[in-house]
């Protein structure tokens, strides 16, 4: 917590004078539209910062704010000076909290309710004038930020909308399954009709949740450069994938755990300017941040060109911080021991300090906060001297994603689309002909390709009470996928065909397994629970050895997997049939 309020008083100090400075624009171009919407979203990262922080006073203020912000964008008048004298006022108010915040760890106990008030005044002002118009429908009644009756806020009117478009989005589905049934032109005109009615209202509640990246990392720049400069060094910030989406209430969480993973590349991952030209690098270092969006996964990417992790440095830490033993750790490999950097109680390398005022948080830390969020976060690539990907995921929550249905057993899960590459259904006679197994590993062969195969049921432990003896040669299939540049195979007893499914989060109970990235309610009303395939993947078929397998490359006998490896003894296939 205290790095947390250190991390959100260095943005809040910046927001501040950002909202300064774009104030004292908007005075010269009342009409500028783009200038409104800066400070729409610095209100906003203050919104989430409080709501994230249980600041309610600095909540009740930038809400406030939010509101008159948005009904500015939504009129086609001027802003007066009256308007952004009130804004000024609210802002000085924003900024004594901060101070008191600041001085104390928490929020005053009082605040001057009159510029409350104000602001309100204002609000009223304008909608008698005119300026905003009629709301004709219900998605602009939170777009434009208007309260309404037993809504204590647009965050709460927009969760209600976005459950309600979810149900409707269900009901299209059963309607589609209908559409053969009924031979009528007619009603096949009407169901598109309504289909396209119910995306257009989609896409506008679920725009209404979500933020740009680029507003998560408004200011990073600056107070990357100006720690660097206080350790000796020259540090590039460059964002690829500023324009994707992220649900907002989600923000704070992946702005927290970004300040973060930049400040270990800031202070431990980059060298001091002299080094790097010593070694024949550029001065300048160089930090990456890739956003994307995949299936249903957002992907933020941190890359840095700095020295890399050190092993030894790692076993040193992990010792002094009784996480392991001397022995245990001088036996991890290299390769294996740097992914420690993730265990609960290592703290980093070492106390640089300099970054937002404060020691440097542990991984363990931002670990944690991404898993909170239903998300994942693991070491990418580490190369000595070249620099560290740290990669993370989240769950795009209300997202509609094509998936296939699968059945372990009688059990069902969902796979996103994106992964698939074929399915081959056979019977296990065939499928034993095709298994090799390579020092442990069960491979699929098929048109002279090495497919490791995943066996799921084993993996979830399913076992059915009501199979008394075993079908004779029952029909089954791979379910051939691709992720990060490998494709592999998982053994299903059956699937069912590819549907349109809403990413919902799952529950606090399940969002710690690693094998599930979301949840989702399928056409027939029945949950189910999507599949991570990128972190099946990892966990069972990242190890070296696998990959040497899949590449027909010749393995040695004492070859020793990496930590994260398949240890998943494949069974006979009449014990997985069963």
């Amino acid at each position: 917590m205290e790095e947390e309020l250190r991390i959100f008083l260095s943005e809040s100090y910046e927001t501040l004078n950002s909202l300064d400075r774009e104030l004292i624009q908007l005075g010269k171009n009342p009409e500028s539209e783009e200038i409104l919407r800066t400070i729409h979203a610095n209100f906003q990262t203050f919104l989430e910062s409080s709501k994230f922080l249980h600041f309610s006073k600095l909540e009740s203020l930038t809400h406030i704010g939010e509101r008159l912000i948005t009904q500015l964008i939504q009129s086609d008048s001027e802003v007066s000076g009256e308007m952004i004298t009130t804004i000024l006022k609210l802002n000085m108010a924003i900024r004594e909290i901060i101070f008191h915040i600041d001085e104390t760890g928490s929020e005053p106990p009082s605040i001057n309710n009159s510029i409350i008030q104000d602001v309100e005044e204002v609000i009223k002002k304008s909608e008698a004038e005119g300026m905003i118009g009629d709301i004709n429908d219900v998605t602009d009644i939170f777009m434009a930020g208007t309260p309404t009756p037993g809504v204590s806020s647009e965050s709460d009117l927009t969760d209600r909308l976005m459950n309600t478009v979810v149900e409707m989005i269900h009901v299209r589905e059963k309607l589609f399954n209908f559409r053969p049934s009924v031979k009528s032109y007619e009603y096949s005109q009407v169901i598109a009709r309504m289909a396209s009615l119910v995306s257009d209202v989609y896409t506008q509640v679920r725009n209404s949740k979500t933020q740009p990246v680029g507003t998560l990392v408004l200011n990073l720049d600056k107070i990357i450069k100006d720690t660097a400069k206080q350790l000796g060094k020259s540090v590039i910030l460059r964002i690829i994938g500023k324009e994707k989406e992220v649900d907002s209430k989600l923000l704070e969480g992946l702005r927290i755990t970004l300040v973060q993973l930049l400040h270990n590349s800031v202070t431990h991952g980059i060298e001091r300017t002299d080094q790097r030209i010593a070694n024949d690098k550029s001065p300048d270092g160089s930090i990456t941040i890739e956003c994307y969006q995949s299936g249903e996964l957002f992907h933020a990417i941190v890359s840095d060109d700095g020295g890399g992790l050190d092993p030894d440095k790692i076993r040193k830490k992990l010792v002094e911080k009784s996480v392991l033993f001397t022995e245990e750790a001088a036996k991890i490999p290299d390769d294996e021991v740097i992914h420690y950097i993730f265990k609960d109680g290592y703290a980093g390398l070492n106390d640089a300090g300099g970054f937002i005022g404060g020691r440097p948080s542990g991984m363990d830390i931002a670990k944690a906060k991404i898993e909170t969020m239903g998300g994942r976060i693991f070491l990418k690539n580490s190369s000595k001297g070249k620099g560290v990907d740290i990669h993370l995921t989240l769950p795009q929550v209300n997202a509609i994603v094509p998936v296939i249905c699968v059945n372990f057993g009688k059990e069902r899960y969902a796979i996103p689309k994106i992964y698939l590459v074929e399915i081959v259904p056979m019977d296990s006679e065939t499928l034993i002909k095709g298994i090799e197994v390579i020092q442990g590993h069960s491979v699929f062969i098929r048109r002279g390709k090495r497919y490791p195969l995943i066996y799921m049921k084993q993996i979830l432990r399913y076992e059915d009470p009501d199979m008394k003896e075993l079908p004779e040669n029952p029909l089954i299939h791979i379910v051939v996928l691709e992720n990060d540049g490998m494709q592999f195979a998982m053994v299903a007893d059956g699937v069912s065909d590819m549907e349109e499914a809403v990413v919902r989060s799952m529950s606090s109970q399940l969002s710690g397994i690693f094998l599930f990235s979301g949840a989702t309610i399928l056409s027939d009303e029945k949950p189910s629970l999507i599949l991570d395939i990128g972190e099946i993947q990892r966990h069972y078929l990242n190890s070296k050895l696998v990959k040497k397998i899949v590449n027909f490359e010749e393995i040695e006998v004492d070859v020793v997997p990496t930590e994260i490896q398949n240890n998943i003894e494949p069974p006979f296939l009449e014990e997985f049939l069963k």
